[in-house]
């Protein structure tokens, strides 16, 4: 039988360079092969950090079907299921096959241009937003229904592990990764005699696709969108569809994981 292949991506900080050694000697002593690059052949992903450096990873890695265990050297770690001091620990449950998956569901978007349509991915959330101070104004349509004619600083759409993010700080709800949904979270929406915009988020079926049709003044602007961290602008922006994407990231949870536990303890 071959050895597992295991692929550690970690973030510069001391703690977590100390921790990638650690996890060498011990994957080392449990006969695992290390892998220096990532590829198809490595049959775990072992990420040290942060949440941001969770995001990185799975960006960098070109969304993986790999599994993946989190190791937390950073501040919350929502996707992280480890602390340095348990790397033993789990090695000996992953030997065993004592674990769960869970599947993540990125969102995608696909943006209309006078040069074409581009795509970007989303894990957390995808928020499409006027450059610098300029509103956005945009028709929200949602299948085939127009729900809005939206104005204010911009619109996000999250997962439900993206809820605990970006759209917390909005003011969005919080959702449990086990729903199939997706939310829609308007940030700074004008609220005046000409433009009621709805102020709470939108939660509903990840099957469905919202689409955004720029309006007025936005159709010739730049629209700048933000995902995971990671922005891109676009100029003459006719339409963008936002819809659930066909990947999935798989997350390794152990033996005791309880998501409202960590939500309690980090968040609430």
């Amino acid at each position: 039988m071959k050895p597992t292949k295991v692929f550690i991506y970690s973030n510069d900080t001391g703690l977590s360079k100390a921790t990638a050694n650690e996890l060498v000697n011990v994957l080392s002593k449990k006969k695992f092969e290390i892998a220096s690059k990532y590829d198809e052949t490595v049959d775990l992903i072992a990420c040290i950090g942060g949440d941001g450096t969770f995001l990185n990873c799975v960006h960098e890695c070109r969304l993986p079907k790999t599994p993946i265990i989190g190791i937390n050297t950073g501040h919350l770690g929502f996707f992280q299921e480890l602390v340095p001091s348990e790397l033993e620990m789990f090695v000996n449950h992953y030997n065993d096959g004592n674990y769960t998956v869970e599947k993540i569901h990125p969102i995608r978007a696909l943006i209309t241009d006078r040069d074409g349509i581009h795509e970007i991915t989303g894990i957390n959330e995808i928020l499409v937003m006027g450059m610098y101070t300029k509103l956005a104004h945009l028709s929200i349509i949602m299948d085939d229904t127009p729900i809005q004619e939206f104005i204010g600083d911009g619109i996000l759409v999250s997962t439900p592990v993206g809820s605990t993010a970006y759209n917390y700080s909005l003011g969005g709800s919080l959702v449990a990764p086990e729903l199939d949904a997706l939310q829609l979270t308007p940030m700074a929406p004008m609220n005046t005699s000409a433009y009621r915009c709805f102020r709470s988020s939108i939660l509903y079926p990840a099957s469905k696709k919202v689409r955004l049709v720029t309006r007025k003044s936005t159709v010739g602007d730049k629209l700048l969108l933000a995902y995971d961290g990671l922005t891109r602008e676009f100029s003459n922006v006719s339409k963008i569809d936002v819809m659930q994407a066909d990947d999935e990231i798989h997350l390794l949870r152990l033996p005791g994981y309880d998501y409202w536990k960590k939500l309690t303890n980090k968040l609430l």
